[in-house]
């Protein structure tokens, strides 16, 4: 089987198993099989459909079902109400079952603080509200003798309640409770001596809030709430109080499943339960009083903290533009430097040979043995015994410079080996603090908008949520930045350090410079790449996002990998050929119909710069057959044809000795590593005769070297008086009024024409 099949196999194939892990990890199996029975308990639904923002979400408290209760004007949890499941019901009818229990008592605390809110934008005359306090003030006496006496604390525990929440407006009487309801109430005579009895047995608290606070500092319009029993269920309830214009009504009823999740005895959580109700009673109401006073404060607060924040942002704004230029900068030297790598190759060569040109120029083109038969004959016309050298000895000076110059292009691998090291280290400091700052100014965001939800009450449960979750997204990506930073510093310095023990092998090569540039952007892409992927899915998990609606697009992602089959063969002929190491960044090569250097590759695509600058970006996957130019090493080719009447083994022997002074000139010894290849007589033809030669030079040096020698063997043959081919006509004319081959009798004019007649023919060259 051919190569490129076998590739082309094994790209399908990975390709079908790219697809295969795409599916199963998206879409789980209950989604991605069809469904045979309906109902039941999913085990693998153990998260609610609700939105993430939403304050009452369900979650799973171990086998228990709980949502958190936000009062009015609370920032944090004001108590965690629970669900037993029945086992017969789904996992997301559990869930909506808390979540609407945990609304409804949000519900009915707002509807109580509406009337009070109501009621208190009526002015109240001065001696009703000195009535309210003294109310307040007897309230906190009667508490405090409860908890100064322990006998008087219940005696009796309530019956196990039910699991579910019996929550109601108007409870019913218990009959058999009927007696026990008219318990002498601890509160205020004043207060309720006119009120109807309660149909709940109240029972008192063991250790109200409300009691180290001063009667002043609790607001007038502040509800009474009460711990009672209900149908042998504790409830939590506001009873009626004429004075502020409410009637009974309870809030919630503590159950099992919230003495499960709280960790304590049903009595003394309901009473917590009560104190944080009324304690959000009375900080809403003060809240409202605010409000009517002073309604532009928060507004002034809340425009403090933008302008704050506005200015904290644009301070990292000016840090990080800084670091964004130093960046730019650094990345135009890192620019700047790989294009010295691939064009000093032939550039830096071209422009010393022309140096050395000039400098020779300015010396006598022959050597000692030619200056003596100069003063002898009195011209320079060659000798036949005479060797046939191309340059005398240059100056000193000319000699220091042109050799000083070629000893840096020597070094030129490992100084820029290490160069490249330090700028890569100082990008990635300065694209890491970019990054960092980007997310910190995010975070100043969040922040300041945190405090701006947190100053309105309406908005005040979010504050939590938008910390707990806002907060963490910048702090996640700054994380996975900081990783993908480390990790490129690492990718930098194991590939810096292969380099260069690779380079101690071979000083003057630039191949694993080049190899470096190539891999190190590759490797980091893929770690990006991947790192990316890991922050999304924790940014999923931050935002508490459904993993069903994630399989929901299981059908999108299949779609979009089928669509996107190019792209990931592009990625895999990409990687194969990074590991075969087929070419790099530096190198000169033909792909298909293509030819130029590699100016940018990664595992998608690779960019060619043509001869005119033109700039071809060809996909990975299209990629079949590469001819590269400069990989390890390369090989001048030289090809000249003589003319038929020299002689060849002087032309050879005097190819021999160009090649032989060129491989000993200090200029050139480095840059040819085998003493030239004489393939000798290739072609014989009507032009003349072919001679080929072969010379192996470092990867990348064959163009200089091959104009050097070319410009050296035309000299050479010159000095030797070796003609070069050339096309030639013979016309051939027969005297004695012979007629051409033509029947016309015109001459003939074509090449090798030979004449017929006995006579010698006379020939025009």
């Amino acid at each position: 089987m051919p190569m490129g099949c076998r590739f082309a196999t094994v790209k399908r194939l990975i390709l079908l198993g790219l697809l295969a892990f795409t599916l199963a990890v998206l879409i789980p199996p209950a989604t991605a099989q069809i469904t045979l029975s309906s109902g039941g308990n999913n085990g693998s639904q153990n998260t609610s459909s609700t939105p993430w923002w939403d304050t009452n979400k369900a979650r799973r408290c171990g086998r228990l079902w709980c949502s958190d209760v936000f009062l009015q004007g609370s920032s944090q949890v004001t108590f965690t109400v629970g669900l037993i499941p029945n086992p017969e019901e789904s996992s997301q009818a559990a869930a909506q079952a808390i979540e609407n229990r945990a609304k409804q008592v949000e519900s009915i605390f707002n509807s109580i603080y509406s009337r009070l809110i109501s009621l208190n934008t009526v002015e109240i005359p001065e001696k009703d509200v000195q009535f309210l306090r003294s109310k307040v003030f007897d309230l906190r006496e009667s508490r405090l003798g409860y908890h100064s006496n322990p006998s008087n604390w219940p005696g009796t525990s309530p019956a196990p309640p039910n699991s579910r929440d019996s929550t109601t407006t108007a409870p019913e009487i218990n009959q058999n409770n009927q007696e026990s309801s008219s318990v002498e109430r601890r509160t205020p005579t004043t207060s309720f001596r006119n009120a109807p009895q309660s149909a709940i047995r109240i029972i008192s608290s063991p250790a109200p809030n409300l009691a180290n606070v001063a009667a002043d500092e609790i607001h007038p319009f502040t509800p009474n709430v009460e711990v009672g029993i209900q149908n042998n269920e504790t409830v939590i309830f506001v009873p009626s109080q004429p004075s502020l214009g409410l009637a009974q009504q309870t809030i919630v009823t503590v159950n099992q499943a919230d003495e499960i999740i709280n960790g304590k005895p049903i009595n003394l959580l309901a009473h917590e339960w009560r104190d944080r109700i009324q304690s959000s009673f009375d900080k809403a109401l003060w809240g409202h009083e605010l409000d009517r006073q002073h309604p532009w404060d928060r507004y002034y607060i809340s425009g403090a903290f933008m302008v704050v924040a506005l200015a904290i942002v644009t301070i990292m704004g000016l840090i990080r533009s800084f670091f964004y230029r130093r960046d730019r900068y650094l990345r135009q030297e890192l620019k700047v430097l790989a294009q010295s790598i691939t064009k000093d190759i032939e550039a830096e060569s071209a422009e010393s040979v022309r140096l050395a040109s000039q400098e020779v120029s300015e010396f006598p083109e022959l050597g000692p043995d030619r200056q003596g038969e100069e003063g002898q004959n009195g011209h320079g016309s060659p000798s036949k015994e005479r060797n046939f050298p191309l340059y005398v000895p240059l100056a000193d000076q000319v000699r220091d410079r042109v050799n000083h110059a070629w000893q840096n292009i020597g070094d030129l691998a490992s100084s820029n080996l290490r160069r490249q090291t330090l700028l890569k280290q100082r990008r990635n400091l300065a694209v890491l603090m970019c990054w960092i700052l980007l997310w910190l100014q995010i975070s100043c965001i969040f922040i300041v908008g945190a405090f701006i939800v947190y100053v309105f009450p309406s908005t005040r449960p979010f504050t939590l949520l938008f910390i707990g979750q806002a907060m963490y997204f910048p702090l996640l990506w700054i994380g996975v930045t900081l990783i993908d930073k480390v990790c490129g510093i690492f990718v930098d310095g194991l590939l810096n350090n292969w380099a260069k023990e690779q380079q101690s092998y071979n000083e003057h090569s630039n191949r694993y410079t080049l190899r470096v540039m190539t891999y190190s952007p590759a490797i980091k892409g893929g770690i990006s790449v991947l790192l990316t992927i890991l922050g999304i899915l924790g940014t999923i998990w931050l935002f508490g996002i459904n993993p069903l609606v994630l399989a929901s697009f299981g059908g999108v992602a299949f779609v979009l990998a089928f669509l996107g089959r190019n792209v990931v063969e592009d990625m895999l002929n990409g990687t194969l050929i990074l590991w075969t190491d087929r070419y790099a960044i530096g190198d000169v090569v033909q792909i298909g119909d293509v030819f130029g250097l590699v100016e940018n590759m990664n595992i998608y695509i690779t960019q060619l710069r043509g001869p005119e600058g033109r700039l071809s970006t060809i996909p990975n996957g299209k990629i079949s057959v590469v001819q590269n130019l400069t990989k390890d090493w390369s090989r001048a080719e030289f090809i000249v044809e003589i003319d038929q009447s020299s002689n060849v083994d002087k032309a050879l022997n005097l190819i021999r000795v160009v090649s032989e002074q060129m491989r000993e000139d200090p200029l050139w010894q480095e840059k040819i590593l085998e003493p030239a290849a004489i393939l000798g007589v290739d072609d014989i033809a009507s032009k003349g005769i072919r001679l080929q030669v072969w010379i192996k030079t470092q990867a990348g040096q064959h163009w200089p070297v091959g104009r050097e020698f070319r410009l050296r063997m035309k000299k050479a043959f010159e000095l030797a008086g070796i003609a070069l081919g050339a096309p030639q006509q013979r016309i051939v004319y027969h005297h004695h009024g012979q007629k051409s081959s033509h029947s016309n009798g015109k001459t003939d004019h074509s090449p090798g024409a030979i004449a017929l007649g006995p006579n010698f023919p006379k020939e025009y060259n």
